[in-house]
């Protein structure tokens, strides 16, 4: 064995001074972890959330007559955007809980309800009564767009439906995943477009 690996009870290492040293270079190592680490946790504007991502839509309904419909067209508002699917009965409830919303939310807001989902227009005829009703009135008073694709939920991250966005001048200021009831929805809301009811 090499001299220099053989024991020596002259050269052993005494314990504490071994531990310390390690627990030097831990704290060493994790200052440079938190300096190094200047990925947030929250998505970034290179990433998706920060700011509305365009996309040309079109505008569901009889009246609309496939008129086209930029997301950034919106981005001087505040809005409200939901993704959703017509097969879902949580996104339908959830329309409804916006639908209410919309009559709760003080009128200086003028929130804008953008309701993404799949161009369902060669399917609504086949549709639940109910669920024409439903799509229906929210398409007569709202924007309710259709995709063709999945490029806009991909760009969103959407991986479940109902999905809500708030956005205040362009800019993300949150977001919930699932359904919500009503309250929860409008303190949501009322806490992201800064305004304190009480």
């Amino acid at each position: 064995m090499n001299k220099k690996y053989q024991v020596n009870k002259k050269n052993i290492v005494n314990p504490f001074h071994f531990s310390t040293s390690l627990l030097g270079l831990f704290f060493l190592l994790v200052a440079c972890a938190i300096v190094l680490n200047t990925t947030p946790s929250m998505a970034t504007a290179e990433d998706v959330k920060t700011d509305i991502i365009n996309f040309s839509l079109t505008q569901m309904g009889s009246d609309a007559q496939g008129k086209i419909v930029e997301l950034n067209s919106f981005k001087d508002n505040n809005m409200v955007m939901t993704f959703w699917s017509p097969g879902c009965p949580h996104c339908l409830h959830e329309l409804e809980m916006l639908d209410q919303l919309s009559s709760l939310m003080p009128p200086m807001l003028n929130i804008k309800f953008v309701l993404i989902t799949y161009d369902y227009s060669a399917q609504k005829e086949s549709m639940p009564e109910e669920v024409r009703n439903v799509i229906t009135s929210m398409e007569k008073k709202y924007h309710v767009l259709g995709a063709t694709d999945d490029a806009v939920f991909s760009a969103y991250h959407i991986s479940g439906v109902p999905h809500n966005f708030f956005f205040n001048n362009g800019k993300l200021m949150g977001e919930v995943s699932g359904a919500m009831e009503m309250e929860s929805l409008r303190d949501k809301a009322l806490e992201y477009f800064g305004i304190n009811l009480y």
